[in-house]
C-alpha cells in the first residue's frame, strides 16, 4: 500500500468564528494534497485566503496551504490544497495512480489512513491511524460512494462520530487511490466509513486541470494482472526512451486505419472474440496496443496489458473477478507466443458465452505453430479461438512521407524528454533537434518505428555534448550501446561496484537481458555464475542485484531486460561474438523457466546475427537431454526456429541407445495437431519420424504415436515416405 509516512497528512482550517477544524489528506503529487472539503469549512464553500496548515506524518512543522480546487456539487465534498510554503520540501512522492472496482464481486480489500480525534495524546498531537477492511462495489453506487467495513472499529460514544478527524483520508485498494473518506455512516456504530469515489472526482468540473498530472481511472479489483497505463517514472538511461511504456513518442496517426479496425473489432455484437496482431520486431505491434486500450478506456471499458510471464504468476484473486466486470473487457497479451498458458488460463476466467463484451488481443512476432497448438489444447480453446482473425501488422511504405514524418516526431518528441535523463540534465536538447537529419529513410531496416525512433535518439544524442565515436556507417545500436555503457559504467559507481570492470557490466547485462528471475535467491544464483562476478561474497552479488534492478525495473520478476527487445538482441548478439563462453554457467544453472526466456532471446537474435544460432545449436547438440525439450518448445513458438530444428535433428541422429529417457522426454513435447506452417512441416514430421522411431526400434511397440504422423506426411515431406513405412 502507498499510504506511506511521508504521504498522509493532518489538515488544520480555521473557521469563521476562529475555531480549528482537523481532518486528514493525501499528497497526490509534489505540495498537492487532497482532502474533504467539510475539514476546510462547515459550510462546504471553503472561503478565499483562509488560513489552512498541513502536517505530514514524519514531520512536525505545520506548513501553509490554500485551496486551489473544491467541488461545486456538496455530496462529492473533496477539495484539492497546494502547500504554499516557499520552504517546503518535497518528499519525493510520485504522483498517484488512480482507480475505481471493476468487478461486481464483493470484499475487495482495502484502507485508509488518518488522525482520528479518538487517538488524540494528551499535548493534542495525534497518532496515525490505519482503518483496513473491506469494500463491496456495489454499495453506495447511487450515492457514488464506497462503503469501507472496518475491521475492529472504535466504539462509538455519545453523539459523535469515533471518526471525527478521519474525512479527507485516501482510501486505497492495492496501488491505487479509489476515493477520499468523507463520512461515518451513522447506521453501523462506527464499523462503516463513506467515501467519495474517483470516478465521481473525475468527472467534477476542474478536478483534472487541479491534479495536475495525467490521470486515469484503473481498474484496481485486478491492478495485479495489469502492467500501468504508463511508466512515469523518471527514464533511467536514453534507450529507456525508447520503450512503448515510456511513452516518450506521440502516437504515429499513419497507424489509425490499423488502430480504428481493432476499434471496429471491439465494437460488434459478439460476446467473446479474440484477434492475434504478429509482425516483425519494432513494427510497432505493443504501441499499437496501448493505444487501443487508451481509446477503450476512455470509452468505459476495463483494459489492461496482462503482466504475468506464465499462468502460475496470475494472481488467482483478481483473475478470479474478470467474469464479473460491471463493463466491457479488453485484454492484451503481448509476448503470446511465449506465454501460450496465460492466454488459456484467461479465457477459462473470462466467460465466453454469457455476461458482458470480452475481447482478447494478443501480439506476437508470427502466427506460428505455437497458434495451432494453442487451439488444440482443449475443446474450450477450440471454440473460443476458431474464428479469431488473424492480423498482420506490415512495414512502414517508403514513399508516402510516413517514415518521414516518423522520424521528425520522434526527434521532437525525444528532445523534449532527454534532459529527464540523470546525466543528460544540463542540455537544451530542443535546441538541438534542428540539427538532427534523418538517414536514408528507405534503405532496409526503416520500414520499422522503433529502428526510426532509434535513429532520432541517436542523432539527438550525437549532436548533443559528449558524441560517441562513430563514423557515418556506425550501426544506430552500436552508437547507443556507447552511451548506454556510459550510463552503466556512473551508476555502477556509486552504488559501490567501481571495482568491476566495463566487460564485466556488460557481460551481466547480457545475462541479464536472456535470463530473468523470479526471485532474489534466484537472481543472486544466477549472477554467481556470471564471468567476471564468480569470486564475489553474496553481499557484493546483491549489491549487483540491487543495481540491475534499478537499471532495468520490473514489474514481474527481479529486473527487466535491456528493451526495446531489437536493441536486447543487439546487445546479445554482438557481446556472444567477443564472449562466446559467456552462456555456459548460466544456462546449466539455469531453471526450465529461465532456459525457455533465453532460448527465446538467443533464437531472435540469431535472425541477425548467425554466429548466436551456431552457439544455441552446440548447446542444445551438446545436451540434448537437458536442452531438447524445451528447444522444441520454442521450435513452436519461435519466428526463427531454423537453428534449433538443425540442433534437434542432429542431437536425435547422434543418440546413443541409452538415450531413451531423452527421446521419450521429447516425444511428450510433440505438438498433437499436424505442423500448421510449411516453415514448419518438412523438419517437424521428419524429426518426429526420427525419434518416434528410434522409441519403437527400441522394443516401444507400444509407443502412442501423435495422430498426425498416422496420416501421409502432407505437402514437401511425401519424399520423405509415409509414416507406416516408420511404424509397420
Amino acid at each position: 500500500m502507498p499510504t506511506t509516512v511521508e504521504r498522509v497528512a493532518e489538515v488544520w482550517a480555521r473557521q469563521a468564528d476562529a475555531s480549528w477544524s482537523s481532518g486528514s489528506g493525501y499528497l497526490i503529487a509534489p505540495r498537492l494534497l487532497i482532502t474533504s472539503t467539510h475539514v476546510l469549512s462547515a459550510t462546504g464553500r471553503p472561503e478565499p485566503g483562509a488560513e489552512i496548515k498541513v502536517r505530514t506524518a514524519s514531520r512536525t512543522r505545520l506548513w501553509s496551504a490554500a485551496c486551489t480546487w473544491s467541488s461545486a456539487d456538496p455530496t462529492v465534498d473533496v477539495a484539492v490544497l497546494e502547500i504554499t510554503d516557499d520552504d517546503w520540501a518535497d518528499p519525493p512522492v510520485a504522483p498517484v495512480r488512480w482507480g475505481r472496482l471493476a468487478s461486481r464481486r464483493a470484499e475487495v480489500v482495502c484502507q485508509a489512513s488518518g488522525f482520528p480525534e479518538v487517538l488524540a495524546q494528551p499535548d493534542g498531537v495525534r497518532e496515525r491511524d490505519q482503518a483496513g477492511g473491506r469494500v463491496n462495489p456495489e454499495a453506495g453506487a447511487k450515492q457514488r460512494r464506497y462503503h469501507l467495513q472496518v475491521l475492529n472499529p472504535p466504539k462509538r460514544r455519545g453523539a459523535g462520530s469515533p471518526w471525527a478527524g478521519m474525512s479527507g483520508a485516501a482510501l486505497f485498494a492495492d496501488d491505487l487511490l479509489l476515493g477520499v473518506v468523507v463520512a461515518d455512516h451513522q447506521g453501523y456504530g462506527g464499523a462503516r466509513l463513506l467515501a467519495t469515489r474517483a470516478e465521481a472526482l473525475f468527472a467534477e468540473p476542474g478536478f483534472l486541470d487541479a491534479i495536475t498530472a495525467p490521470a486515469v481511472l484503473e481498474p484496481a479489483d485486478l491492478a495485479r494482472l495489469f502492467s500501468p497505463p504508463a511508466d512515469r517514472r523518471r527514464p533511467r538511461s536514453p534507450a529507456a526512451l525508447l520503450r512503448a511504456d515510456a511513452e516518450a513518442v506521440r502516437w504515429f496517426t499513419p497507424r489509425d486505419n490499423e488502430l480504428a479496425r481493432l476499434v471496429g473489432w471491439c465494437s460488434t455484437d459478439e460476446i467473446f472474440d479474440a484477434r492475434l496482431v504478429f509482425g516483425a520486431g519494432g513494427l510497432g505491434k505493443t504501441r499499437l496496443a496501448r493505444q487501443l486500450v487508451a481509446h477503450l478506456r476512455r470509452e468505459g471499458w476495463v483494459t489492461g496489458q496482462v503482466v504475468a510471464e506464465n499462468a502460475a504468476a496470475l494472481p488467482e484473486e483478481p483473475l478470479s473477478r474478470l467474469r464479473a466486470c460491471d463493463r466491457p473487457l479488453l485484454l492484451v497479451v503481448d509476448y503470446a507466443e511465449t506465454r501460450p498458458d496465460v492466454v488459456r488460463r484467461l479465457i477459462e476466467n473470462v466467460g465466453i458465452d454469457d455476461g458482458g463484451a470480452v475481447r482478447v488481443l494478443m501480439l506476437a512476432r508470427s502466427a506460428g505453430q505455437w497458434w495451432q497448438r494453442l487451439t488444440a489444447k482443449s475443446d474450450l480453446m477450440e471454440y473460443a479461438l476458431e474464428l479469431a482473425e488473424l492480423h498482420p501488422l506490415t512495414a512502414l511504405p517508403t514513399r508516402t512521407g510516413a517514415r518521414e514524418t516518423a522520424f521528425r516526431e520522434a526527434v521532437v518528441d525525444i528532445a523534449a524528454q532527454l534532459h529527464r535523463v540523470s546525466g543528460l540534465q544540463e542540455t537544451r536538447w530542443p535546441d538541438l533537434a534542428a540539427q538532427v537529419a534523418p538517414p536514408d529513410l528507405g534503405g532496409p531496416g526503416y520500414g520499422s518505428l522503433m529502428r526510426l525512433h532509434l535513429s532520432a535518439l541517436v542523432g539527438l544524442l550525437q549532436a548533443g555534448p559528449a558524441p560517441a565515436a562513430a563514423r557515418s556507417r556506425t550501426p544506430h545500436e552500436k552508437v547507443l550501446m556507447v552511451h548506454e555503457n556510459r550510463y552503466w559504467r556512473r551508476t555502477a559507481d556509486t552504488v559501490g561496484l567501481a571495482f568491476l570492470s566495463d566487460d564485466t557490466l556488460r557481460n551481466t547485462v547480457t545475462i541479464a537481458t536472456l535470463f530473468g528471475a523470479s526471485s532474489k535467491s534466484q537472481a543472486v544464483a544466477l549472477l554467481s555464475h556470471v564471468l567476471g562476478l564468480r569470486d564475489l561474497g553474496e553481499n557484493e552479488l546483491l549489491v549487483v542485484h540491487q543495481w540491475l534492478s534499478t537499471l532495468y525495473p520490473s514489474q514481474e520478476g527481479e529486473w527487466g531486460p535491456l528493451e526495446p527487445d531489437r536493441l536486447g538482441e543487439y546487445l546479445v548478439g554482438t557481446h556472444l561474438r567477443e564472449w562466446p563462453d559467456l552462456i555456459n554457467e548460466p544456462l546449466a544453472a539455469a531453471s526450465p523457466t529461465q532456459l525457455h526466456q533465453a532460448f527465446h532471446v538467443l533464437a531472435r537474435a540469431s535472425g541477425d546475427h548467425p554466429h548466436v544460432g551456431r552457439l544455441l545449436k552446440e548447446q542444445v547438440v551438446g545436451q540434448l537431454a537437458r536442452y531438447g525439450p524445451i528447444a522444441l518448445q520454442v521450435v513452436i513458438e519461435t519466428e526463427q526456429p531454423g537453428y534449433l530444428i538443425s540442433a534437434l535433428e542432429d542431437g536425435v541422429a547422434g543418440a546413443s541407445a541409452s538415450d531413451e529417457a531423452t527421446l521419450v522426454a521429447l516425444a511428450g513435447s510433440f505438438p498433437t495437431g499436424a505442423p500448421a506452417l510449411n516453415l514448419l512441416v518438412e523438419p517437424l514430421t521428419r524429426l518426429a519420424i526420427s525419434v518416434y522411431g528410434r522409441l519403437t526400434g527400441e522394443g516401444r511397440t507400444n509407443w502412442a504415436t501423435p495422430s498426425w504422423l498416422e496420416a501421409p506426411i502432407p505437402g514437401r515431406v511425401r519424399s520423405y515416405g509415409t509414416t507406416e513405412e516408420v511404424f509397420p
